[in-house]
C-alpha cells in the first residue's frame, strides 16, 4: 500500500475519502488511502473491537499517534491526533509534502498545539486556511 502513495503523491478531487498518512513513525502502518472502510464502520457486533496499532512500546507514543486526512472535494482536513515532529518528520521524509488539491484546508495541530508538534515547517508546507487546536483549559505547567 505504501507504494501506491509513493507512486501517486498527487491526490485528485476524484479520490476522496479518507487518508492515513502515518499510523506510526517507524513506518510499519504507513499506508496511501485507507482502506478501512470495514474496520472503522460502525459494528453491528457490540463485542467487536477496532485496534488500528497495538504493538505500541515507547515511554512517549504520542509519535506513533494516527494522522488522517479527510479529502471532500476542493476541501481537506488534516487530524494530526498527538503527532510530534517526529512524526511530520516521518512523513516529509517519506512521501515529501502531501500534495492535497486543497483550496480550502484546515490542519487541527497536533498534541494540544505543543511546542512538540506541528512545527512552522509543517504548517508551511501544508499552507491551511484555518488552524484548530484541541485543548483542556489547564496550562501544561499545572498552574490552571
Amino acid at each position: 500500500m505504501l507504494e501506491d502513495y509513493q507512486n501517486d503523491r498527487d491526490v485528485s478531487e476524484s479520490d476522496g475519502g479518507l487518508y492515513a498518512l502515518a499510523a506510526n513513525a517507524t513506518g510499519t502502518c504507513a499506508t496511501r488511502k485507507a482502506q478501512w472502510e470495514e474496520y472503522l464502520a460502525p459494528s453491528t457486533d457490540p463485542d467487536r473491537k477496532t485496534v488500528l496499532w497495538s504493538l505500541i512500546r515507547r515511554h512517549d507514543p504520542n509519535p506513533d499517534s494516527l494522522v488522517l486526512a479527510l479529502v471532500y472535494k476542493q476541501r481537506v482536513m488534516v487530524f494530526m491526533g498527538d503527532a510530534t515532529k517526529e512524526t511530520e518528520d516521518f512523513i516529509l521524509g517519506t512521501w515529501g509534502a502531501p500534495g492535497f488539491p486543497a483550496a480550502d484546508l484546515t490542519l487541527k495541530m497536533g498534541h494540544q498545539s505543543s511546542d512538540t508538534s506541528s512545527t512552522e515547517r509543517w504548517i508551511k508546507l501544508l499552507k491551511p486556511k484555518r488552524l484548530t487546536i484541541s485543548s483542556g483549559t489547564k496550562s501544561f505547567n499545572g498552574s490552571g
